[in-house]
């Protein structure tokens, strides 16, 4: 049985039970083409969404039995507000299966919400259902996508070619997975998370234009297989100054998976000509 405390709080989302208040913003992009592309439904209007959440068999908020389904509201923690939904699904008790899903409004896109929430899910499969694995499955022409399930620390295992007809085409499905202890990481094997510790020296009167900049940044980082969490913090001494903590499940996932990789490439555009003198990086472990 799973039976969350609500709301469900990560470093910049709320997750909740839906209610019928909820349906203006869910229609505002369930009913549009674009969003629906690689989804298994058409568009919906708001006397479908209407009929979604109040039929308690779809809109559930616990978990009681296996074939049921969490279907929550995704909100920004800053002011509340209906940015997407997402799911998870308990398929086998005996085998421990579960399965995630999510939409994000287009005009949360690029923020890396969806990434963040599909961990906080990931966290109530195997830390509140003790679930064994758990899957994403998806329209394989849906790259954004693939990019949120592998930067919450899933992996593709498998691609099905034509294996299904959707909306009157055949296409092909990707399925990602992960595995509890895969989930857990190297506390799983006794050993601590790494953290990336860099002290950030901005530009003074530059402050703002680095935060927005960092936004922008951010999901480049957290698609990046090994990526378990980042905090950016300013100090209140001396408003300038920033301290980034990104937590990795090693130092080779930051070294050759992020700094290796073209997305480098593009944060380094976008926030190093921000910093003076350039900060040292650092990786520590906790000792306690």
């Amino acid at each position: 049985m799973l039976a969350p405390a609500y709301p469900i709080r990560t470093e910049r989302l709320l997750l909740r039970p839906l209610t019928p208040d909820d349906a203006p913003a869910l229609v505002a992009y369930q009913s549009r083409p674009d969003v629906c592309r690689y989804l298994p439904y058409e568009p919906r209007d708001e006397q479908r969404v209407a009929e979604l959440l109040a039929d308690p068999t779809r809109n559930r908020s616990e978990l009681t039995d296996s074939g049921q389904a969490l279907w929550l509201a995704l909100c920004r923690a800053e002011d509340g507000v209906l940015v997407g939904d997402v799911m998870l699904m308990w398929h086998d008790a005996e085998q421990g299966a579960g399965e995630v899903g999510y939409v994000l409004d287009p005009q949360a896109h690029g923020r890396g919400y969806a990434t963040e929430a599909v961990r906080a899910l990931l966290g109530l499969a195997f830390d509140g259902l003790g679930l064994h694995r758990v899957v994403g499955r998806l329209d394989a022409r849906n790259a954004a996508s693939a990019g949120v399930l592998r930067g919450a620390g899933m992996r593709q295992e498998a691609h099905h070619a034509s294996d299904q007809r959707v909306k009157g085409e055949w296409t092909d499905e990707a399925v990602f997975a992960i595995l509890a202890d895969e989930w857990r990481g190297p506390r799983a094997a006794g050993r601590p998370p790494v953290r990336e510790h860099a002290v950030l020296p901005v530009r003074p009167g530059q402050e703002a234009a680095f935060e927005a900049a960092f936004r922008r940044a951010r999901p480049l980082i957290e698609v990046t297989p090994g990526f378990r969490g980042l905090t950016l913090s300013r100090s209140v001494e001396s408003p300038s100054t920033y301290l980034l903590l990104v937590e990795w499940s090693d130092v080779a996932a930051h070294e050759e998976g992020f700094r290796g990789s073209e997305r480098y490439e593009h944060w380094r555009a976008l926030l190093h000509g921000f910093y003076e003198p350039f900060p040292v990086v650092e990786h520590v472990v906790a000792v306690s």
